[in-house]
């Protein structure tokens, strides 16, 4: 296909996250929502808010060695993330199982909820605390990753009886 014009598609362009100081609109982004139609259309643009990798020895090996990474989604209040997102990063998550299935390397998925004030927050489903997230990130405190297949945007299980 050849054009010589840029297609637009100003109905992208509505503010996703409002004037929020830690979700500033970047010109990517918005390059894109201008320029990309919208998922109804067959297109999804999203992005992941953290890779987390630990390497060398709090992991017990060479410093040179591949380290062990997650994969994480930050809201600032919801728990839940949105259709197209648990549709592409549970892709993301399903094919990174399938290239380490024994999790030497992928550690998995979480949903991270803070606000940036408060010393709770939320992973996946569960509470914790400011210091408990600190030994999460060391790998001193387990966290069960994030279940695309069974969590839904109402925290329910879709194959609850």
């Amino acid at each position: 296909m050849s054009r010589d014009k840029l297609l637009e598609y100003p109905e992208n362009l509505r503010n996703l996250f409002g004037e929020h100081k830690l979700f500033p609109r970047t010109p990517l982004r918005q390059w894109m929502r201008l320029h990309v139609p919208s998922p109804e259309q067959g297109y999804v643009v999203e992005d992941l808010d953290l890779i987390y990798l630990r390497y060398g020895k709090p992991i017990r090996r060479g410093k040179k060695a591949d380290g062990q990474f997650i994969l994480c989604e930050w809201k600032l209040r919801k728990r839940f993330m949105d259709y197209s997102q648990e549709r592409v990063f549970g892709l993301i998550d399903r094919l990174l199982r399938l290239a380490d299935p024994t999790g030497i390397y992928y550690q998995g998925f979480y949903l991270i909820t803070w606000g940036g004030t408060s010393n709770l927050l939320w992973i996946n489903k569960s509470k914790i605390t400011q210091l408990q997230f600190q030994s999460f990130l060391f790998g001193e405190f387990h966290i069960e990753p994030y279940r695309f297949d069974i969590y839904t945007k109402a925290g329910e299980a879709e194959n609850a009886p």
